[in-house]
Protein backbone atom coordinates (compact mmCIF):
# COMPACT_ATOMS: atom_id res chain seq x y z
CA UNK A 1 0.00 0.00 0.00
CA UNK A 2 1.43 3.35 -1.02
CA UNK A 3 0.47 6.76 0.28
CA UNK A 4 1.24 9.99 -1.57
CA UNK A 5 0.52 13.53 -0.36
CA UNK A 6 0.96 16.37 -2.87
CA UNK A 7 0.93 19.74 -1.12
CA UNK A 8 0.47 22.83 -3.30
CA UNK A 9 1.31 26.34 -2.11
CA UNK A 10 1.56 27.77 1.38
CA UNK A 11 -1.61 26.20 2.73
CA UNK A 12 -0.51 22.89 1.26
CA UNK A 13 2.78 23.17 3.12
CA UNK A 14 0.98 23.77 6.39
CA UNK A 15 -1.29 20.76 5.82
CA UNK A 16 1.78 18.63 5.01
CA UNK A 17 3.51 19.81 8.19
CA UNK A 18 0.50 18.91 10.30
CA UNK A 19 0.01 15.53 8.61
CA UNK A 20 3.65 14.49 9.00
CA UNK A 21 3.81 15.64 12.62
CA UNK A 22 0.66 13.78 13.53
CA UNK A 23 1.97 10.67 11.78
CA UNK A 24 5.14 10.92 13.85
CA UNK A 25 3.24 11.42 17.11
CA UNK A 26 0.95 8.46 16.31
CA UNK A 27 3.88 6.35 15.04
CA UNK A 28 2.27 5.93 11.62
CA UNK A 29 4.25 5.51 8.43
CA UNK A 30 4.75 8.94 6.87
CA UNK A 31 3.31 9.47 3.37
CA UNK A 32 5.59 10.24 0.45
CA UNK A 33 5.15 14.00 0.28
CA UNK A 34 5.71 16.30 -2.68
CA UNK A 35 5.64 20.04 -1.98
CA UNK A 36 4.87 22.11 -5.08
CA UNK A 37 5.81 25.68 -4.23
CA UNK A 38 8.46 28.32 -4.84
CA UNK A 39 8.68 29.11 -1.14
CA UNK A 40 12.33 29.35 -0.12
CA UNK A 41 14.18 28.61 3.05
CA UNK A 42 14.26 31.59 5.37
CA UNK A 43 16.65 32.93 7.95
CA UNK A 44 17.66 31.44 11.32
CA UNK A 45 15.68 34.11 13.15
CA UNK A 46 12.67 33.70 10.83
CA UNK A 47 12.12 30.05 9.89
CA UNK A 48 9.65 29.52 7.07
CA UNK A 49 7.28 26.64 6.43
CA UNK A 50 9.88 25.12 4.12
CA UNK A 51 12.47 25.27 6.90
CA UNK A 52 10.11 23.35 9.16
CA UNK A 53 9.60 20.68 6.48
CA UNK A 54 13.37 20.35 6.06
CA UNK A 55 13.63 19.87 9.84
CA UNK A 56 11.04 17.11 9.68
CA UNK A 57 13.03 15.43 6.91
CA UNK A 58 16.08 15.55 9.16
CA UNK A 59 14.11 14.04 12.07
CA UNK A 60 12.89 11.10 9.99
CA UNK A 61 16.42 10.55 8.68
CA UNK A 62 17.89 10.54 12.20
CA UNK A 63 15.29 7.94 13.14
CA UNK A 64 16.58 5.68 10.36
CA UNK A 65 13.55 6.32 8.14
CA UNK A 66 13.32 7.63 4.60
CA UNK A 67 13.02 11.39 4.20
CA UNK A 68 9.37 11.86 3.25
CA UNK A 69 9.44 15.33 1.68
CA UNK A 70 10.58 16.40 -1.79
CA UNK A 71 10.33 19.97 -3.08
CA UNK A 72 9.16 20.67 -6.61
CA UNK A 73 9.21 23.97 -8.50
CA UNK A 74 5.80 24.90 -9.95
CA UNK A 75 7.35 26.31 -13.11
CA UNK A 76 10.15 25.64 -15.58
CA UNK A 77 13.24 27.30 -14.13
CA UNK A 78 15.11 26.78 -17.40
CA UNK A 79 12.66 29.05 -19.23
CA UNK A 80 11.50 31.59 -16.66
CA UNK A 81 13.69 34.55 -15.83
CA UNK A 82 11.09 36.66 -14.06
CA UNK A 83 7.46 36.53 -15.31
CA UNK A 84 5.10 34.12 -17.01
CA UNK A 85 5.64 36.01 -20.27
CA UNK A 86 9.14 34.45 -20.38
CA UNK A 87 7.47 31.12 -21.20
CA UNK A 88 6.27 32.60 -24.48
CA UNK A 89 9.41 34.54 -25.30
CA UNK A 90 12.44 32.33 -24.59
CA UNK A 91 14.61 34.61 -26.72
CA UNK A 92 13.33 37.84 -25.24
CA UNK A 93 10.75 38.83 -27.84
CA UNK A 94 7.06 38.26 -28.62
CA UNK A 95 5.46 38.05 -32.04
CA UNK A 96 2.17 39.81 -32.67
CA UNK A 97 -0.10 36.77 -32.43
CA UNK A 98 1.47 35.64 -29.14
CA UNK A 99 0.99 39.13 -27.72
CA UNK A 100 -2.69 39.08 -28.69
CA UNK A 101 -3.19 35.72 -26.95
CA UNK A 102 -1.43 36.90 -23.79
CA UNK A 103 -3.44 40.12 -23.72
CA UNK A 104 -6.64 38.08 -24.00
CA UNK A 105 -5.66 35.77 -21.14
CA UNK A 106 -3.84 38.08 -18.73
CA UNK A 107 -4.06 41.72 -17.75
CA UNK A 108 -0.97 43.91 -17.49
CA UNK A 109 -0.51 43.26 -13.77
CA UNK A 110 -0.65 39.50 -14.24
CA UNK A 111 1.83 39.67 -17.11
CA UNK A 112 4.28 41.61 -14.96
CA UNK A 113 3.86 39.42 -11.86
CA UNK A 114 7.11 37.81 -10.77
CA UNK A 115 6.69 34.03 -10.55
CA UNK A 116 10.14 33.08 -9.29
CA UNK A 117 9.06 33.76 -5.69
CA UNK A 118 5.39 32.68 -5.77
CA UNK A 119 2.33 33.51 -7.83
CA UNK A 120 1.23 36.41 -5.61
CA UNK A 121 -2.47 35.65 -5.51
CA UNK A 122 -2.72 35.24 -9.30
CA UNK A 123 -4.02 31.67 -9.91
CA UNK A 124 -4.35 32.22 -13.67
CA UNK A 125 -0.64 32.92 -13.84
CA UNK A 126 0.04 29.89 -11.65
CA UNK A 127 -2.08 27.61 -13.82
CA UNK A 128 -0.29 28.71 -17.00
CA UNK A 129 3.18 28.29 -15.48
CA UNK A 130 2.42 24.93 -13.90
CA UNK A 131 0.63 23.64 -17.00
CA UNK A 132 3.67 24.59 -19.05
CA UNK A 133 5.98 22.69 -16.66
CA UNK A 134 3.81 19.57 -17.04
CA UNK A 135 3.63 19.91 -20.84
CA UNK A 136 7.41 20.22 -21.06
CA UNK A 137 7.88 17.07 -18.96
CA UNK A 138 9.70 18.95 -16.20
CA UNK A 139 7.67 17.17 -13.49
CA UNK A 140 7.82 13.65 -14.89
CA UNK A 141 10.82 12.47 -12.88
CA UNK A 142 10.20 14.65 -9.83
CA UNK A 143 6.58 13.58 -9.27
CA UNK A 144 4.67 11.58 -11.86
CA UNK A 145 7.08 8.73 -12.54
CA UNK A 146 7.47 8.16 -8.81
CA UNK A 147 3.71 8.04 -8.32
CA UNK A 148 3.31 5.66 -11.25
CA UNK A 149 5.95 3.29 -9.86
CA UNK A 150 4.54 3.46 -6.32
CA UNK A 151 1.05 2.49 -7.47
CA UNK A 152 1.95 -0.38 -9.83
CA UNK A 153 0.73 -3.22 -7.61
CA UNK A 154 -2.84 -4.36 -8.27
CA UNK A 155 -2.93 -6.42 -5.06
CA UNK A 156 -3.30 -3.48 -2.67
CA UNK A 157 -4.88 -0.06 -2.39
CA UNK A 158 -2.96 3.13 -3.10
CA UNK A 159 -3.95 6.52 -1.71
CA UNK A 160 -3.19 9.93 -3.21
CA UNK A 161 -4.21 13.21 -1.58
CA UNK A 162 -3.78 16.62 -3.22
CA UNK A 163 -3.90 19.39 -0.60
CA UNK A 164 -3.81 23.17 -0.63
CA UNK A 165 -5.78 26.38 -0.26
CA UNK A 166 -8.28 28.21 -2.42
CA UNK A 167 -7.34 31.82 -1.78
CA UNK A 168 -3.77 32.47 -2.90
CA UNK A 169 -1.97 32.02 -6.20
CA UNK A 170 -0.02 28.76 -6.07
CA UNK A 171 -2.64 26.41 -4.62
CA UNK A 172 -5.55 27.71 -6.73
CA UNK A 173 -3.34 27.79 -9.82
CA UNK A 174 -1.64 24.41 -9.41
CA UNK A 175 -4.41 22.21 -7.97
CA UNK A 176 -6.90 22.22 -10.89
CA UNK A 177 -4.14 21.53 -13.44
CA UNK A 178 -2.58 18.86 -11.22
CA UNK A 179 -5.87 17.09 -10.51
CA UNK A 180 -6.80 17.02 -14.19
CA UNK A 181 -3.41 15.52 -15.04
CA UNK A 182 -3.67 12.85 -12.31
CA UNK A 183 -7.23 12.04 -13.34
CA UNK A 184 -6.22 11.51 -16.99
CA UNK A 185 -3.28 9.36 -15.87
CA UNK A 186 -5.50 7.18 -13.68
CA UNK A 187 -8.16 6.90 -16.35
CA UNK A 188 -5.77 5.45 -18.95
CA UNK A 189 -4.65 2.64 -16.60
CA UNK A 190 -6.01 -0.89 -16.86
CA UNK A 191 -9.31 -1.27 -14.92
CA UNK A 192 -7.84 -3.65 -12.32
CA UNK A 193 -5.10 -1.15 -11.50
CA UNK A 194 -7.25 1.96 -11.78
CA UNK A 195 -9.69 0.59 -9.21
CA UNK A 196 -6.93 0.31 -6.61
CA UNK A 197 -6.02 4.01 -6.70
CA UNK A 198 -7.96 6.35 -4.40
CA UNK A 199 -7.63 10.03 -5.32
CA UNK A 200 -8.83 12.70 -2.87
CA UNK A 201 -8.64 16.49 -2.83
CA UNK A 202 -8.34 18.39 0.47
CA UNK A 203 -8.65 22.19 0.40
CA UNK A 204 -8.83 25.01 2.93
CA UNK A 205 -10.87 28.12 2.20
CA UNK A 206 -9.33 31.47 3.27
CA UNK A 207 -9.12 31.40 7.07
CA UNK A 208 -6.90 34.42 7.71
CA UNK A 209 -6.49 37.98 6.53
CA UNK A 210 -3.02 39.43 6.16
CA UNK A 211 -2.20 42.49 8.24
CA UNK A 212 0.80 44.76 7.68
CA UNK A 213 0.73 43.55 4.08
CA UNK A 214 3.74 43.74 1.81
CA UNK A 215 3.32 45.15 -1.70
CA UNK A 216 3.05 41.73 -3.31
CA UNK A 217 0.59 40.28 -0.75
CA UNK A 218 -2.98 39.56 -1.73
CA UNK A 219 -5.74 41.12 0.39
CA UNK A 220 -8.75 39.35 1.91
CA UNK A 221 -11.09 40.48 -0.87
CA UNK A 222 -8.75 39.01 -3.45
CA UNK A 223 -8.46 35.72 -1.55
CA UNK A 224 -12.22 35.45 -1.18
CA UNK A 225 -12.67 36.22 -4.87
CA UNK A 226 -10.21 33.49 -5.84
CA UNK A 227 -11.84 31.09 -3.41
CA UNK A 228 -15.39 31.72 -4.60
CA UNK A 229 -14.46 31.03 -8.21
CA UNK A 230 -12.36 28.00 -7.35
CA UNK A 231 -14.87 26.33 -5.02
CA UNK A 232 -17.53 26.71 -7.70
CA UNK A 233 -15.12 25.19 -10.23
CA UNK A 234 -14.36 22.30 -7.88
CA UNK A 235 -18.05 21.62 -7.44
CA UNK A 236 -18.90 21.76 -11.14
CA UNK A 237 -15.76 20.28 -12.72
CA UNK A 238 -13.11 18.85 -10.39
CA UNK A 239 -15.43 16.82 -8.14
CA UNK A 240 -16.09 14.44 -11.03
CA UNK A 241 -12.37 13.81 -11.54
CA UNK A 242 -11.54 12.67 -8.00
CA UNK A 243 -13.18 10.32 -5.51
CA UNK A 244 -14.00 13.13 -3.09
CA UNK A 245 -13.33 16.80 -2.36
CA UNK A 246 -12.84 17.59 1.35
CA UNK A 247 -13.45 21.26 2.16
CA UNK A 248 -12.85 23.04 5.46
CA UNK A 249 -12.43 26.56 6.78
CA UNK A 250 -13.22 28.88 9.68
CA UNK A 251 -16.47 30.71 10.42
CA UNK A 252 -14.47 33.94 10.72
CA UNK A 253 -11.00 34.82 9.49
CA UNK A 254 -8.18 35.48 11.95
CA UNK A 255 -5.48 38.11 11.50
CA UNK A 256 -2.04 37.04 10.37
CA UNK A 257 1.05 39.18 9.95
CA UNK A 258 2.88 39.09 6.63
CA UNK A 259 6.51 38.01 6.41
CA UNK A 260 6.73 38.53 2.65
CA UNK A 261 5.37 36.58 -0.28
CA UNK A 262 7.72 33.58 -0.12
CA UNK A 263 9.03 33.91 3.44
CA UNK A 264 5.85 33.15 5.35
CA UNK A 265 6.17 31.50 8.71
CA UNK A 266 3.90 28.68 9.71
CA UNK A 267 0.51 29.62 11.13
CA UNK A 268 -0.07 27.45 14.18
CA UNK A 269 -3.81 26.98 14.35
CA UNK A 270 -6.22 24.16 15.09
CA UNK A 271 -7.55 24.31 11.52
CA UNK A 272 -4.21 23.04 10.23
CA UNK A 273 -4.22 20.27 12.85
CA UNK A 274 -7.65 19.22 11.62
CA UNK A 275 -6.52 19.42 7.98
CA UNK A 276 -3.43 17.34 8.74
CA UNK A 277 -5.59 14.72 10.45
CA UNK A 278 -8.02 14.63 7.50
CA UNK A 279 -5.07 14.18 5.14
CA UNK A 280 -3.74 11.29 7.24
CA UNK A 281 -7.14 9.61 7.30
CA UNK A 282 -7.64 10.09 3.55
CA UNK A 283 -4.38 8.20 3.10
CA UNK A 284 -5.73 5.06 4.78
CA UNK A 285 -8.78 2.77 4.66
CA UNK A 286 -10.53 4.86 7.28
CA UNK A 287 -14.01 5.81 8.46
CA UNK A 288 -13.47 9.14 6.73
CA UNK A 289 -13.27 7.44 3.35
CA UNK A 290 -16.24 5.23 4.15
CA UNK A 291 -18.37 8.24 5.08
CA UNK A 292 -17.31 10.12 1.95
CA UNK A 293 -17.51 7.18 -0.45
CA UNK A 294 -19.96 8.85 -2.84
CA UNK A 295 -18.17 11.06 -5.36
CA UNK A 296 -18.74 14.71 -4.48
CA UNK A 297 -17.78 17.60 -2.21
CA UNK A 298 -17.82 17.28 1.59
CA UNK A 299 -17.60 20.20 4.03
CA UNK A 300 -16.37 19.77 7.61
CA UNK A 301 -17.23 21.66 10.76
CA UNK A 302 -15.84 21.40 14.29
CA UNK A 303 -18.08 21.08 17.31
CA UNK A 304 -17.51 24.07 19.57
CA UNK A 305 -17.33 21.87 22.64
CA UNK A 306 -14.88 19.26 21.38
CA UNK A 307 -11.13 19.17 21.89
CA UNK A 308 -8.35 17.69 19.80
CA UNK A 309 -7.21 15.02 22.26
CA UNK A 310 -10.62 13.43 22.67
CA UNK A 311 -11.90 13.98 19.11
CA UNK A 312 -9.07 12.87 16.84
CA UNK A 313 -8.59 9.16 16.19
CA UNK A 314 -6.25 7.51 13.70
CA UNK A 315 -7.05 4.45 11.61
CA UNK A 316 -4.27 1.98 12.22
CA UNK A 317 -4.57 -0.28 9.20
CA UNK A 318 -1.41 1.43 7.92
CA UNK A 319 0.59 1.45 11.17
CA UNK A 320 3.74 -0.62 11.54
CA UNK A 321 2.20 -3.09 13.98
CA UNK A 322 -0.74 -3.73 11.66
CA UNK A 323 -3.49 -3.28 14.24
CA UNK A 324 -6.85 -2.16 12.94
CA UNK A 325 -8.28 -0.43 16.02
CA UNK A 326 -8.54 3.37 15.98
CA UNK A 327 -5.86 5.13 18.01
CA UNK A 328 -7.07 8.18 19.99
CA UNK A 329 -4.75 11.17 19.78
CA UNK A 330 -4.46 11.39 23.57
CA UNK A 331 -3.00 7.86 23.65
CA UNK A 332 -0.47 8.73 20.96
CA UNK A 333 0.48 11.88 22.87
CA UNK A 334 1.07 9.84 26.04
CA UNK A 335 3.40 7.45 24.20
CA UNK A 336 5.43 10.24 22.62
CA UNK A 337 5.60 12.14 25.92
CA UNK A 338 6.89 9.12 27.85
CA UNK A 339 9.51 8.28 25.21
CA UNK A 340 10.73 11.89 24.87
CA UNK A 341 11.06 12.22 28.64
CA UNK A 342 12.90 8.91 28.89
CA UNK A 343 15.35 9.94 26.15
CA UNK A 344 16.40 12.99 28.15
CA UNK A 345 16.74 10.97 31.34
CA UNK A 346 18.87 8.24 29.71
CA UNK A 347 21.16 10.84 28.14
CA UNK A 348 21.68 12.48 31.55
CA UNK A 349 22.23 9.20 33.39
CA UNK A 350 24.90 8.10 30.93
CA UNK A 351 27.05 10.94 32.31
CA UNK A 352 27.44 8.81 35.47
CA UNK A 353 27.90 5.24 34.22
CA UNK A 354 29.54 4.10 37.47
CA UNK A 355 26.91 5.47 39.83
CA UNK A 356 25.67 2.51 41.88
CA UNK A 357 22.29 4.19 42.36
CA UNK A 358 21.48 4.02 38.66
CA UNK A 359 19.34 1.22 37.20
CA UNK A 360 21.27 -1.76 35.82
CA UNK A 361 19.87 -0.99 32.36
CA UNK A 362 22.01 2.17 32.27
CA UNK A 363 25.13 0.28 33.34
CA UNK A 364 24.59 -2.27 30.59
CA UNK A 365 23.96 0.41 27.99
CA UNK A 366 27.07 2.40 28.99
CA UNK A 367 29.19 -0.76 28.73
CA UNK A 368 27.92 -1.51 25.23
CA UNK A 369 28.51 2.05 24.02
CA UNK A 370 32.04 2.46 25.34
CA UNK A 371 33.83 5.41 23.74
CA UNK A 372 30.85 6.27 21.54
CA UNK A 373 28.74 7.20 24.57
CA UNK A 374 28.99 10.98 24.06
CA UNK A 375 27.75 10.88 20.46
CA UNK A 376 24.99 8.47 21.47
CA UNK A 377 23.87 10.90 24.19
CA UNK A 378 23.86 13.82 21.76
CA UNK A 379 21.76 11.98 19.17
CA UNK A 380 19.34 10.58 21.74
CA UNK A 381 18.84 14.05 23.25
CA UNK A 382 18.19 15.49 19.79
CA UNK A 383 15.55 12.85 19.03
CA UNK A 384 13.78 13.39 22.33
CA UNK A 385 13.78 17.18 21.91
CA UNK A 386 12.42 16.87 18.37
CA UNK A 387 9.45 14.83 19.58
CA UNK A 388 8.97 17.26 22.47
CA UNK A 389 8.74 20.07 19.93
CA UNK A 390 6.01 18.16 18.07
CA UNK A 391 3.97 18.04 21.25
CA UNK A 392 4.56 21.74 21.85
CA UNK A 393 3.36 22.44 18.30
CA UNK A 394 0.15 20.52 18.96
CA UNK A 395 -0.32 22.30 22.26
CA UNK A 396 0.17 25.76 20.76
CA UNK A 397 -1.92 25.07 17.66
CA UNK A 398 -4.88 23.93 19.73
CA UNK A 399 -4.76 26.82 22.17
CA UNK A 400 -3.03 25.01 25.02
CA UNK A 401 -0.53 27.83 25.48
CA UNK A 402 -3.18 30.42 26.26
CA UNK A 403 -6.33 30.43 28.40
CA UNK A 404 -9.17 28.79 26.52
CA UNK A 405 -12.46 30.62 26.34
CA UNK A 406 -15.97 29.16 26.14
CA UNK A 407 -16.83 28.19 22.60
CA UNK A 408 -13.22 27.77 21.46
CA UNK A 409 -13.32 24.68 19.22
CA UNK A 410 -10.66 22.00 19.20
CA UNK A 411 -9.09 23.41 22.37
CA UNK A 412 -7.04 21.09 24.59
CA UNK A 413 -8.31 20.16 28.02
CA UNK A 414 -4.98 21.07 29.58
CA UNK A 415 -1.31 21.67 28.93
CA UNK A 416 0.73 19.11 27.01
CA UNK A 417 3.25 17.65 27.25
CA UNK A 418 2.21 16.19 30.64
CA UNK A 419 4.95 13.72 31.68
CA UNK A 420 3.43 12.82 35.03
CA UNK A 421 -0.02 12.24 33.62
CA UNK A 422 1.31 10.26 30.67
CA UNK A 423 3.35 7.96 32.93
CA UNK A 424 0.35 7.33 35.20
CA UNK A 425 -1.96 6.53 32.28
CA UNK A 426 0.61 4.11 30.84
CA UNK A 427 1.19 2.53 34.26
CA UNK A 428 4.82 3.64 34.22
CA UNK A 429 6.87 4.80 37.21
CA UNK A 430 6.48 8.51 37.94
CA UNK A 431 10.19 8.96 38.66
CA UNK A 432 12.08 9.71 35.49
CA UNK A 433 14.99 7.31 36.09
CA UNK A 434 12.66 4.38 36.75
CA UNK A 435 10.53 5.28 33.73
CA UNK A 436 13.62 5.29 31.50
CA UNK A 437 14.82 1.96 32.86
CA UNK A 438 11.41 0.39 32.27
CA UNK A 439 11.36 1.49 28.64
CA UNK A 440 14.99 0.44 28.10
CA UNK A 441 14.36 -3.20 28.95
CA UNK A 442 13.26 -3.94 25.40
CA UNK A 443 16.19 -2.20 23.74
CA UNK A 444 17.75 -4.00 20.75
CA UNK A 445 21.30 -5.30 20.68
CA UNK A 446 23.33 -2.18 19.86
CA UNK A 447 26.72 -3.70 19.04
CA UNK A 448 28.49 -2.97 15.75
CA UNK A 449 26.38 0.12 15.12
CA UNK A 450 27.39 3.75 14.79
CA UNK A 451 26.49 5.92 17.77
CA UNK A 452 23.83 7.74 15.72
CA UNK A 453 22.21 4.51 14.52
CA UNK A 454 22.39 2.98 18.00
CA UNK A 455 20.64 6.03 19.47
CA UNK A 456 17.91 5.87 16.83
CA UNK A 457 17.41 2.13 17.46
CA UNK A 458 17.34 2.68 21.20
CA UNK A 459 14.84 5.52 20.98
CA UNK A 460 12.64 3.52 18.61
CA UNK A 461 12.68 0.66 21.12
CA UNK A 462 11.62 2.97 23.94
CA UNK A 463 8.76 4.31 21.83
CA UNK A 464 7.75 0.73 21.04
CA UNK A 465 7.80 -0.21 24.73
CA UNK A 466 5.58 2.75 25.56
CA UNK A 467 3.29 1.83 22.67
CA UNK A 468 2.92 -1.75 23.97
CA UNK A 469 1.95 -0.42 27.39
CA UNK A 470 -0.45 1.94 25.67
CA UNK A 471 -2.12 -1.01 23.92
CA UNK A 472 -2.56 -2.81 27.22
CA UNK A 473 -4.19 0.23 28.77
CA UNK A 474 -6.76 0.69 25.97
Amino acid sequence: MSRVLIAAGGSGQEIALACLRLCRIADLSAPRTFVVDSDTMGYPEQPTRSDSLHELNALFKRCGLAEPVSFVDPYDRDQVRHTVVDLFSPYGGLDGRTRLVLDALLDKKQQSTSIIDGFHGAPTVGAIAFGDAIACGKLDKSIFQQIDEATESINEKHYIVVAGGTGGGTGPGVIPVLVEHLSKWRQQLAPERRGQIVLSLLVETPWFQIVERKESDIDLAGMNGNSSCLVRYYFSEIASLVDRVLLLGLPKEIQRKSDGANKQREGRHYLNVMAGWLAAEALAPSQLLEKSSAQGMYAFAVNEHCNALSTVEFSLERSRDGRGEPLPLHKAVDVTTAAAQAAGVVAQQLDYPDDVALPREIWALAKILGSSRAQFQKTLTTLGKADWQLLEWLNESCGGSRPSSPGTPFALDGQIPDPGGAAARLDLPAAGHNLAARLLRQRPLLTNLSAETAAAECYSAMRKSARVLNERSR
